[in-house]
């Protein structure tokens, strides 16, 4: 049994990159599709698992978070307030429902019930209080807000409260100093889920967010053209730049071309820090040999060999040994797992000598403990961090989402 496969996942670039353009960039990605008190949405996860994705891909050090409660939420936020003191730019993406409250917004965490105005400050996060975040940190501060979804919270809210004017979506934030705030469409309206893998705002986001050396206002232009073509004209992006400079989510010239990693010229990596001899031979060794070896029995002797002392598995920290009890918890469930690591997926960005971004596609294909269900097959992309130690390379991030084929609620319990 596939005991470190990853059924989810990235599209990275193969990249090095000059010291002025590697000068740090962090990202927050927040996806909620699943509410503890509320129907379940389609494209957030699916929407920030993509987001994060495109971010490592551009160079950014990604923190991501999917179906959180309000404490690991919290918890997540303040790991990346402490980021961005030593950033040049951080971006926090959220993905989800949010609400606005006589005219405060709030993001709405997992376990949020809003039963009336007084319990619904003390279960959501304010929207204003991570725009200033933002602003105090570094020196551009970008937020953008996927969060005005059909929202059954607010009409809830409503009806319980006296005197409290609810609404789905955001309100206005205003954009503090050094900060630029984006909406995936106008407060106080709807945002369209859509019914397709990602939503209409989050698809032309996608198609956008990496264009070399574009201002993020511009990109915002174009993603607005975009989505109120694909919906037609019902969703308007709209946004709020604060900014003292223009600022591009990819500098000019400095987003690689994406090859493969076994393909990769060495003048590629010339302008960053030189690659370990047999780089491509070697990561590629790791990811067949040992992230994707069948289980020996071993568990925590393979575990070694492939995770770091502390790990983050889809954006939630797990020493080594936690992690190993996880995984093993969920592969309990499936008598049987077949993967298979499809030829010429892998690619790579290189940060520094010892530090690597790498992804790659996987078939799989799972056999229920229970015989009598059906197997589940589909293809995965994962991406992984690794870290080279005095023992060779060692896993600090794994991450990934399906591509296609059937659907897997939760990879780990």
């Amino acid at each position: 049994m596939g005991m470190f496969t990853r059924l989810v996942a990235a599209c990275l670039f193969l990249a090095a990159v000059s010291g002025e353009a590697a000068a740090r960039r962090v990202a927050l990605v927040i996806g909620i599709s699943h509410y503890d008190h509320a129907p379940a949405l389609a494209n957030p996860n699916n929407d920030a698992a993509d987001v994060a994705a495109k971010f490592r891909a551009m160079g950014f050090e990604v923190m991501e978070g999917y179906d959180l409660a309000k404490h690991p939420l919290e918890l997540r936020i303040s790991a990346f307030a402490e980021k961005l003191r030593s950033s040049e730019a951080g971006v926090l993406y959220f993905a989800g429902h949010g609400i606005a409250i006589n005219g405060e917004s709030f993001i709405l965490p997992r376990d949020a019930k809003l039963a009336d105005a007084v319990t619904a400050r003390l279960e959501t996060i304010s929207a204003a209080d991570l725009v200033d975040m933002l602003s105090n940190g570094p020196a551009a501060g970008i937020v953008i807000f996927d969060a005005c979804r059909n929202n059954p919270f607010a009409r809830g809210l409503s009806a319980n409260g006296r005197g409290v004017q609810a609404y789905e979506g955001l309100s206005e934030v205003p954009a503090a100093a050094g900060t630029f705030v984006a909406y995936s469409t106008k407060p106080g309206f709807m945002a369209l889920d859509g019914t397709a893998r990602n939503s209409p705002f989050a698809e032309a986001l996608l198609r956008h967010m990496d264009t070399p050396g574009i201002d993020i206002a511009e990109m915002m232009r174009r993603v607005r053209r975009d989505v109120l073509a694909a919906t037609s004209e019902f969703q308007r992006p709209q946004w709020e730049d604060d900014l003292l400079d223009g600022f591009s989510l990819v500098p000019a010239a400095a987003l690689p071309p994406a090859l493969p990693l076994r393909r990769a010229p060495s003048d590629l990596l010339e302008a960053g820090p030189p690659p370990a001899a047999g780089l491509p031979e070697e990561i590629e060794d790791f990811i067949r040999n040992l992230y994707l070896k069948p289980d020996t029995g071993d568990v925590e002797g393979l575990a070694k060999q492939i995770f770091a002392a502390d790990v983050t598995s889809f954006g939630s920290p797990f020493t080594r040994e936690e992690l190993v009890q996880a995984r093993a918890h969920w592969l309990s469930g499936f008598r049987k797992v077949e993967t298979r690591m499809l030829a010429g997926s892998l690619t790579a960005t290189q940060r520094d000598p010892s530090n690597l971004a790498v992804s790659f596609d996987v078939d799989y294909r799972l056999w229920p403990a229970d015989v009598a269900a059906a197997s589940r097959q589909g293809r995965a992309r994962v991406t992984l961090d690794l870290e080279r130690t005095t023992d060779g390379w060692r896993v600090v991030s794994e991450n990934g989402v399906v591509l296609e084929g059937d659907r897997l609620d939760r990879l780990l319990p």
